[in-house]
């Protein structure tokens, strides 16, 4: 009987493992697909910053367009900066899915447990015919 209690046991924490493992997995992508939300974000704000400043600039055709146009570089800069990063983050996700095979409940091994009732963690036998 201790042996069945075992077997319970060790199928219980191995259950309770792959769930910690899979839960920890699901949290470092969300938290990676926040972030590449977050930078897309940034980046959609800076284009709109670099759009009014051009368009201001295009508007005034004054003497100052030396300071608008170091304004719009630093701007492109950072839109720049703002890519690679992106690109570094969509990098990470794919290393992190890649990573972290997706396995249906098919894929976990269960074992007959002898002397458990009929059917539980049992295969089915082959019916002959009649």
């Amino acid at each position: 009987m201790s042996s069945l209690w075992d077997t319970i046991q060790q199928n219980i924490k191995e259950g309770v493992q792959y769930a910690a493992d899979k839960t920890e997995v699901m949290t470092k992508i969300g938290k990676i697909k926040y972030d590449i939300f977050s930078i897309k974000r940034a980046i959609e704000s800076a284009f709109t910053d670099l759009g009014g400043k051009y368009y201001h600039l295009r508007q005034e055709n004054s003497e100052n367009s030396g300071a608008e146009d170091a304004d719009i570089e630093i701007i492109i800069q950072k839109i720049q900066d703002l890519e690679r990063q992106l690109q570094v983050k969509q990098e990470e996700l794919e290393v992190v899915s890649k990573d972290t095979p997706e396995q249906s409940a098919e894929a976990v091994p269960v074992e007959t447990v002898e002397g458990a009732p009929t059917g539980y963690n049992a295969p089915e036998e082959p019916q002959s015919g009649s």
